[in-house]
């Protein structure tokens, strides 16, 4: 007996959406076993499995594949997957915009702002170390 599958994610979107429609297309067609959709496909049980679990949208070449042991029209199945993926890519972009501009901005500090900050430090710094003495260094000659 196989393993139910996971159950989406009850947040929609087009990967999911598309997952969703992937696992409804199988039903339709029987429930017809992984195992079984993988001699039709040419994929292995656990490409066609990822490619209807809603984590991320499946290649064409796999979706396809998927569609077509199923009995579904690979022509209208192209067009979700090509809306499908314009979307996702969409949403990508923008989160990746999001968290750049999320980045922390370190401001620049000119020489001379960095000089007057240190200078009080270094100062400070003369003032509690030991003297040294210095000797110097002689050499023989001989």
């Amino acid at each position: 007996m196989a393993r139910p599958e996971r159950p989406l994610s009850t947040v929609p979107g087009p990967v999911r959406d598309f997952a969703a429609a992937l696992r409804e297309l199988r039903q339709q067609a029987g429930a017809i076993p992984y195992r079984q959709l993988a001699k039709a496909a040419h994929f292995s049980p656990a490409h066609l499995a990822r490619a209807a679990d809603g984590r991320a949208l499946p290649r064409w070449e796999v979706a396809s594949a998927y569609v077509r042991a199923c009995g579904g029209d690979v022509d209208e199945w192209q067009q979700r997957w090509r809306a499908a993926s314009a979307v996702a890519q969409a949403q990508a972009q923008a989160q990746a915009q999001r968290a750049s501009a999320m980045v922390l901005r370190v401001p620049q500090m000119r020489s001379a702002d960095v000089a007057s900050r240190c200078s009080g430090q270094v100062a400070t710094a003369r003032r509690l170390a030991p003297a040294r003495s210095v000797s110097p260094v002689s050499t023989a000659t001989g």
